[in-house]
């Protein structure tokens, strides 16, 4: 896999909505050690461009969504895997940053 920058995966289920389980997209066996998140639906939700997954110095959509998605009023229990590519989407150069967006496609698929 490329490995040009970092690419982490902030997991959220209704039991831990503060604090996510955070796994490198290398690391398939802490995720597998999770036994809960074997059966739970999985949405994955990526920042864009310029942004970071945890965006506390402006309005925390992925946070807002997260929420949403984990509330009471939604029936299923989900894992929300936030998707944290933020050195790859804080290039400078934009071209750059849309690239940087395809090697994190690539390393969730990997994952």
């Amino acid at each position: 896999g490329t490995t040009e920058y970092d690419t982490y995966l902030h997991v959220f289920t209704r039991r831990n909505l503060a604090k996510p389980l955070t796994l490198h997209w290398t690391d398939t066996k802490k995720w597998s050690k999770e036994k809960a998140l074997e059966k739970c639906p999985i949405k994955l939700i990526a920042h864009g461009y310029a942004e970071r997954w945890n965006m506390d110095w402006r309005w925390d959509w992925v946070g807002d969504l997260k929420d949403e998605i984990l509330s009471n009023r939604t029936k299923a229990n989900y894992c929300v895997v936030a998707i944290d590519w933020e050195k790859g989407a804080r290039e400078v150069n934009f071209i750059t940053a849309v690239t940087n967006a395809d090697i994190a496609g690539q390393h969730l698929a990997e994952f």
